[in-house]
């Protein structure tokens, strides 16, 4: 079928130009397959095109070119085709036909990103360029002999052609490359190890045993209408594991195993619920293309948000699970395997991963289900059988079968462990066999764990009498006949030796295994219990006679093969360790202290660490290379990082918290020595392990331990262990990221009067940064827009917040990260936000009139409440989580139940906007405020107003806020009228006089939580807050006076000690109520107003939100502490930085028009300022090349000189701007200073001399300057300066002449430089672009051009190394980027660009696109919120 190209010819018979650039995209296409030069070129002719649509004045000369082009194209195929070879005249003269071609098509490319295209084409320049193009056209027409006509279809044919295998190897590479894209994002999903039902090739049932309890299994997988869920149960012991292991078996076979999760109790790993749903995730995709595609896009969305996968359970279920799934239009019929769910962690640790089963199950299509085996634990019980229904197979209720089966696996098994022995084949006997399956008792673990003791027995026949002669237990308890048998095993093994030296070993290397977080290696074992001490293979041998009990298999982590040692059964564990049991039988010599193998373990651990720990350990060649993007790091780890440092590093902490451990014990020096010189060393293994958050589990279970055992707490190692949990809190992201910038990024941007830099810091490379730890632990960036309200979940481990960019965030308030993407559903900015008391629920109240209702864990819309007629101004959950009420500038306010979504009621009353409402704690009253003056109780049952006759009224203004005592007998309301009123809340009459004290409206009026005390805030004028008794009504202590602006949100503290205050002046305060005094000075890193604030349910944390755009979570506990650096001035904001060429002297310039100066090296203010030399901001400063002198420019109009040293001013003043100053720069030889003004549009140049006045004429003068973009050349003989035409133009300063100009960027030009030859002149773009331009070769474009991969990311510097030019960017993800621009030796050669390399990554704080940066002699500044610049000596980074 021929491809529809529309191609249609004019009246003149010519193509028409629509249907030419058709044809020219085709050969786009094509232009791969076709004969040089004629590659590159056919793309680059749909310019013509699109210049000769748009500039009717040179539209049939560019037609005329275009179609001259394809006939060249079409004489050369048909040439090529012939076999001719093409003549050596006419090889030059197409060579010189591209050249020209070239340089025209340059030319037209910029003209037509250009809008004013007929002035643009007018210029000469171009026009000589389509003549040069033209000229070479013509002649090769004549050479070639072509005739007029183009035969399209001829050339069409030929490329789809030469296309078509192109086309055919570039999708097969294209294909490559997304499966590797997918495979990478993928990984990013943590898959656990070792959970798959054919791990290490675990035993299955014997063929002939089990067949009942398998054809159910088989039954309910074929039924199409069977429930979800089949739970499969049974006492310990009774071979669920086994079947189940064998259901898999088959599915797997058949084609129908999804996924599957078995639970080791002995590996801690697959112990933890939140590696369920992200291991089936990748089972899955494994099975499902369309899923995989949709999982690896989830990944890439998080990514491209910035946002982390989430950790919960109940996150990782909608988000990894049912939304892919949802977007697969066919889903196979598979089926689910989790084995051991009880051994998921406890009760606690695993209630998120049920009820993400419960939420999320019934979201699934219904070919896809799951099978479960666990013990009929309670809580499980409630989950899977009463709220899932689940089908259920109890296997305590098939005995008869189990017997069977036992008997069928006796007689399979005996005869394989006598040809093992080399037995008669008569051995067992039969009535020994009979004997054997009454003891079993259908008991699996039982009759299997006799069998593996049997082969492993040097004398079975003597260990088979042993088991036989005991007693048979009446009641058939499977416990206690287990016990025993553990029991008479061991009392086997050991019958003819126990003494001191065999306890200790037994303690030691069998304690070990099962104090052990995970199965390890026998070196690491040996390692680990010290057991290398006694030989070589100890415990080898050892575990050799626990045949039955312990099993050796062969495994591979980190690429290396390792034997590994596993306890058969989790209930060999129970026996050895179970100090709870009152029965005789635990009372047996064989008992594990835990707490003794901990204390071995903790010991042996911190000593590997100290001996094996050790800078760059797995020798990374580049600190900046992501960890991800580390080749073959799997492989680095397994040679330099040993299974039992591995295990150290991991787990250390876990064995000191089970420890017992006296004052005195070496565990002490240990744990110091660890935390003195080799922490960081471990924070790089952590790192290299991807367990960052398992690095702050133990750091915080050091801590606790610490606390409990360390008398002294001014201990250096107290000091260190807070030091390195705030360290690793405050640096997450950037430890997670790179590991070796653990030492630079994160270290050296550590408060520097801490313990912690004080003890790793040894060459400084940051400068005035913090000093002490601020109580402000994250900075939770992500939202595009002022940030209005920020909660806490009522169990205080998520954080909710809403923004005036319409979107609700979720975050994780222990580690500040984003815990799933934005909840984008109101299209208005949000007005308001509330968690349910339980927090299941979240509600977001907006500007477009609707309540949404989100799950307040997974981030899933349940709905859209819609009713209200205008802006929703706030929304309250009933404290029974019964109700939600929301109150709205229709002067309404309606009740919602939140599970049905049904409206129930609307309370009609106010005249005028509602503003806040708010429920009693009991839920039986719920009040409103209005503009209208007055407040409103409701009956939250019936919705009637309780004041029938007349609202609460009294007030002269708006009044702005409402709360109830916490008995819900007092009202309280804060009105513009400067006042609170307290109420009776059942008959609305004034209890008092109002309580008066304010001098301008009050915005916030609430109760603590003890009801004993009133706080209240107002607006700017006052800007005071006022604690009062709520019984007397009179003020505790004395306006508390702090902040300098309104007073946004007052909050007390759960214990009613502390208030919280934020303020328009961008500050939070902390209170003592009793006192009034501040709890240290503010709390201060918010850039814009602070709109709300709240406390964390322990009130340990504060929450902030922002019109910063930024959430923030405060460490409340110590905040008397002073930061940073200030001048001894005002603090104004900082317009412009500059270093002197020496590094010495490091210049500011403020907003308020003071120009400071500071000592470089130890970034000291020096001297005073000079207040008054500037009338307006100062804009640019400058120092000379030999630093003696510092040029300022300011919005006043003025250019000012001044010497450093002393802060005189030369007498050197420019006048006779119309407008400010933008720039200022000096001349290499120091004799000249330029200035330029965006507004006047011009630029000067000045000779340093006399005084200069209003008179005095400038050396040079020119237009059109856009405010950036200026500097001198190499020789002082020429100024360069970006034009309002996107091109930098250069003038002889003497001569005042024009010598040359570059081509056009997108965007105005943002800075110039010369090479140090003069040779190469750079320029820089607002549109993120460096280009390169060659003066030699008539201001010739030098590929490849420098271009930053997104937006979001800004230029710092660009400047020239000898003859290498260095570009430093900075992405909005705080790395500092540095890559560099070589070029080759002839004239007009192109050059490599480098890979960019991370030098360094900057805290939040120091972030933001707008933020002010300088860059010089390898040394950064960063304008900081503190009010002083932070440098950065980068030359210092290795």
């Amino acid at each position: 079928m021929p491809r529809p190209y529309g191609i249609s010819w004019d009246a003149g018979g010519l193509l028409s130009l629509e249907s030419l650039a058709t044809v020219l995209q085709i050969l786009k296409e094509g232009s791969a397959g076709l004969p040089l030069p004629v590659q590159g070129v056919a793309g680059a002719l749909l310019v013509l095109c699109e210049v000769a649509n748009k500039c009717k004045a040179n539209r049939e000369r560019c037609k005329s070119i275009c179609e001259r082009i394809v006939r060249i194209v079409q004489a050369m195929l048909a040439k090529e085709s012939s076999g001719d070879e093409f003549p050596d005249s006419l090889k030059h003269d197409l060579d010189h036909m591209e050249a020209a071609f070239e340089k025209a098509t340059r030319e037209l490319e910029r003209i037509s990103q250009q809008r004013l295209y007929k002035r643009i084409l007018k210029y000469q320049s171009n026009q000589q360029a389509l003549d040069d193009l033209d000229m070479q056209l013509t002649r090769i027409v004549e050479l070639f002999g072509i005739k007029s006509n183009i035969d399209t279809r001829r050339v069409i044919s030929v490329v789809d052609n030469r296309t078509l295998k192109i086309a055919e190897s570039q999708a097969a590479q294209i294909n490559r490359e997304e499966e590797a894209r997918i495979n990478k994002l993928l990984k990013s999903i943590r898959r656990m190890d070792g959970v798959s039902w054919d791990h290490q090739r675990r035993a299955v049932c014997y063929d002939g045993t089990r067949v009942q309890l398998l054809a159910t299994i088989n039954a309910w997988v074929e039924n199409k209408d069977a429930s979800r869920i089949l739970w499969l149960t049974g006492p310990v012991g009774t071979g669920k594991t086994t079947l189940v292991r064998t259901a898999a078996k088959s599915l797997h076979e058949r084609g129908l195993l999804g996924g599957s999760f078995f639970v080791n109790a002995q590996a801690a790993d697959t112990c933890r619920p939140d590696f369920v749903f992200t291991t089936l995730a990748r089972d899955l995709a494994s099975h499902i293309p369309q899923f995989r595609t949709q999982l690896a896009e989830i990944v890439s969305a998080a990514n491209a948000d910035g946002t982390q996968l989430p950790s919960s359970p109940l996150d990782q279920f909608p988000l990894l699970i049912s939304e892919p799934l949802q977007a697969v239009q066919t889903v196979p019929p598979l089926i689910i395997v989790i084995d051991g769910l009880d051994e998921c962690g406890d009760r606690e640790t695993r209630k998120d991963l049920l009820r993400a089963l419960t939420d999320g199950v019934q979201m699934l299509p219904p070919q896809l289900r799951i099978c479960i085996s666990s013990r009929r634990e309670l809580d499980l019980k409630r989950t899977i059988e009463d709220d899932l229904h689940a089908s259920h197979l109890d296997l305590s209720l098939h005995l008869a079968e189990h017997q069977a089966d036992v008997e069928k696996f006796i007689g399979i098994r005996m005869p394989e462990i006598a040809r093992f022995h080399e037995l008669p084949a008569a051995w067992p006997s039969k009535e020994d066999i009979l004997a054997l399956n009454e003891r079993a008792n259908g008991h699996f673990l039982w009759i299997s764990t006799v069998c593996m003791a049997l082969e492993g027995d040097t004398n079975p026949k003597e260990f088979l009498h042993l088991v036989l002669s005991g007693e048979v237990d009446i009641d058939r308890d499977p416990e206690k006949a287990i016990d025993k048998l553990y029991k008479t095993i061991l009392d086997r093994i050991y019958k003819r030796r126990w003494d001191a030296k065999v306890s200790t070993d037994f303690q030691f290397i069998i304690g070990g295994v099962v104090t052990a977080k995970e199965p390890l290696g026998i070196p690491a074992l040996e390692s680990l219990t010290g057991s290398n001490k006694n030989g070589a293979d100890s415990v080898l041998c050892l575990v050799k006679f626990f045949g039955g009990l312990l099993s050796i298999h062969d495994e591979t982590a980190y690429e290396v093969e390792r034997k590994v040692v596993h306890i058969v059964h989790p209930s060999f564990v129970r026996f050895l360790t179970n100090h709870c049991n009152d029965r005789a039988e635990f009372n047996h010599r064989y008992r594990i202290r835990l707490t003794q193998t901990n204390a071995v373990l903790s010991n042996r651990a911190l000593r590997i660490m100290l001996n094996e720990l050790r800078y760059n350990i797995c020798q990374l060649e580049d600190a900046g290379t992501p960890n991800e993007a580390l080749v073959n790091l799997n492989v680095r780890i397994g040679r330099n990082v040993s299974e039992h440092l591995r295990y150290a590093c991991r787990f250390w902490a876990h064995h000191i918290l089970g420890a017992e451990i006296l004052a005195g014990d070496e565990i002490f020096s240990l744990l110091r020595d660890l935390f003195v010189g080799h922490i960081l060393h471990w924070l790089e293994v952590m790192s290299l392990l991807g367990d960052v958050t398992g690095a702050l589990r133990s750091v915080q279970m050091c801590e606790e331990w610490v606390q409990d055992h360390v008398v002294n707490d001014d201990d250096i190692l107290c000091t260190l262990v807070r030091d390195t949990k705030r360290f690793i809190m405050t640096f997450s992201q950037v430890i997670s990221d790179a590991a070796l910038h653990i030492y630079i990024s994160a270290l050296h941007f550590a408060p520097s009067s801490t313990a912690f830099y004080k003890q790793y810091a040894r060459e400084p490379i940051v400068r005035n940064g913090e000093l002490d730890w601020t109580p402000c632990l994250h900075v939770l960036e992500g939202h595009f827009d002022e940030v209005e309200h920020a909660i806490f979940s009522p169990d205080g481990l998520r954080l909710a917040s809403s923004s005036s960019d319409h979107t609700v965030r979720l975050w994780d308030a222990l580690t500040g990260a984003p815990l799933r993407k934005p909840l984008a559903e109101h299209s208005e900015p949000i007005m308001d936000i509330a968690f349910s008391p339980d927090g299941r629920l979240l509600a977001s109240a907006s500007e477009d009139t609707f309540v949404c209702l989100w799950d307040g864990v997974t981030g899933e819309r349940y709905t859209t409440l819609q009713g209200h007629a205008a802006t929703v101004t706030s929304v309250v959950f009933s404290p029974n989580a019964t109700l939600l009420g929301s109150s709205s500038y229709d002067k309404t306010v309606r009740l919602w139940d939140p599970h049905t979504h049904a409206l129930l009621c609307v309370l009609i009353g106010h005249k005028e906007e509602i503003t806040s409402l708010v429920f009693s704690l009991d839920g039986t009253k719920l009040a409103s405020c209005s503009w209208d003056s007055t407040a409103r109780v409701w009956d939250a049952l019936t919705g009637v107003s309780v004041h029938t006759l007349h609202p609460i009224q009294g007030h002269k203004d708006q009044v702005s806020s409402v709360a109830f005592s916490p008995d819900g007998e007092i009202l309280a309301t804060g009105s513009h009228d400067c006042s609170i009123r307290l109420w009776n809340s059942r008959t609305g009459t004034l209890l008092r006089s109002p309580l008066e004290g304010h001098t301008d409206c009050v915005l916030s009026v609430t109760f603590s939580p003890n009801g004993r005390y009133i706080a209240s805030g107002s607006e700017s004028e006052d800007a005071t807050v006022w604690i009062w008794d709520a019984h007397t009504g009179s003020p505790l202590t004395t306006p508390l006076d702090g902040h300098t602006s309104r007073i946004a949100c007052v909050v007390f503290s759960p214990d009613s000690s502390r208030i919280a205050t934020c303020s328009d002046d961008k500050n939070i305060f902390i209170w003592d109520v009793r006192t009034g005094d501040p709890c240290g000075p503010p709390l201060e890193g918010h850039t814009d107003h602070v709109n709300s604030v709240a406390f964390s349910p322990s009130g340990r944390y504060l929450v902030s939100s922002s019109d910063d755009r930024t959430v923030r979570i405060w460490e409340t506990r110590d905040t008397n502490r002073q930061y940073g650096l200030q001048a001894p001035t005002r603090r104004s904001k900082i317009m412009c930085i500059a270093y002197s060429a020496n590094g010495y002297y490091l210049a500011t310039g403020s907003e308020d028009g003071v120009v400071r100066v500071w000592s470089g090296a130890y970034a000291e203010y020096i001297g005073s300022s000079w207040e008054g030399r500037h009338d307006r901001a100062v804009t640019s400063v400058a120092f000379s090349p030999d630093g003696q002198w510092l040029a300022s420019g300011s919005d006043d109009g003025t250019v000012q000189v001044w010497d450093p040293q002393v802060g005189t001013v030369n007498t050197f003043c420019v006048y006779g701007y119309t407008g400010g100053i933008a720039v200022v720069a000096w001349s290499p030889d120091g004799k000249m200073v330029a200035s330029g003004s965006a507004e006047g549009g011009d630029v000067r140049v000045w000779e340093m001399g006399p005084p200069c006045d209003a008179d005095t004429k400038p050396l040079f003068t020119c237009m059109d300057f856009t405010g950036a973009g200026l500097a001198f050349s190499p020789d002082s003989s020429c100024i360069i300066a970006g034009t309002d035409f996107m091109t930098a133009r250069v003038w002889d300063i003497r001569t005042g002449k024009l010598v040359g100009q570059t081509g056009e960027h997108d965007h105005w030009i943002a800075s110039v430089i010369f090479s140090p030859d003069k040779h190469i002149l750079v320029t820089t773009s607002w549109d993120n672009t460096v280009y390169v331009w060659d003066i030699r070769q008539s201001w010739t474009l030098l590929e490849p051009i420098f271009r930053l991969e997104r937006d979001s990311d800004r230029l710092i510097s660009v400047h020239f190394v000898g003859d290498k030019l260095h570009r430093m960017a900075f992405r909005q993800d705080g790395w500092v980027l540095c890559d560099e621009l070589t070029w080759g030796k002839g004239d007009g050669d192109g050059g490599n660009v480098s890979k960019p390399r991370r030098l360094m990554c900057l805290p939040p704080d120091l972030r933001g696109w707008n933020r002010e940066m300088a860059y010089h002699n390898g040394k950064l500044a960063i304008a900081n919120p503190r009010g002083s610049p932070t440098v950065v000596d980068l030359n210092c980074i290795p």
